[in-house]
């Protein structure tokens, strides 16, 4: 075999190295959570048998892979990070049953001036964040001219 194909087949096995290794260790790492998980659950589960621990172990780490891959794919078609938008769609899902709970609880309480404080916070972040992405574009527009 010639030199120059063993320095391929060895740029081969590290382009593959490196483009399958990160799936790899987030297999393994999404399987070591599930594994601590399923542990910390063990005083509330009453049939806590190996079969249990098996399933649940295999079903946390395919729900981890399969978000993965959602994300991946979401990346794929350029319409942003895909993890970032999967779990800021999990966010903004519970937003109007956790604005309801705090304004009925405020309402229950007579807690206006807690409801009130909260609403101008929620403001504040809001222009708060405005002014700073505002800002940083005109920054970055002037360095550029």
């Amino acid at each position: 075999m010639p030199e120059n194909s063993c320095c391929l087949i060895h740029y081969a096995v590290f382009i593959l190295l490196i483009e399958f290794s990160p799936f790899y260790f987030s297999v393994c790492s999404f399987s070591l959570q599930a594994i601590g998980q399923v542990l910390f659950l063990r005083p509330y589960v009453n049939d806590f048998s190996t079969e249990w621990v098996i399933s649940s172990v295999i079903l946390l780490t395919l729900g981890s892979v399969f978000t993965m891959y959602i994300g991946e794919r979401i990346t794929d078609l350029k319409l942003g990070n895909g993890t970032s938008l999967l779990i800021f769609t999990n966010i903004i899902s519970y937003l109007p049953a956790s604005f309801g709970r705090t304004i009925a609880q405020a309402f229950n309480d007579a807690n206006y001036i807690g409801l009130g404080t909260i609403v101008l916070s929620f403001f504040l972040l809001v222009v708060g964040i405005v002014y700073v992405q505002v800002n940083l574009i005109l920054i970055v527009k002037q360095r550029c001219i």
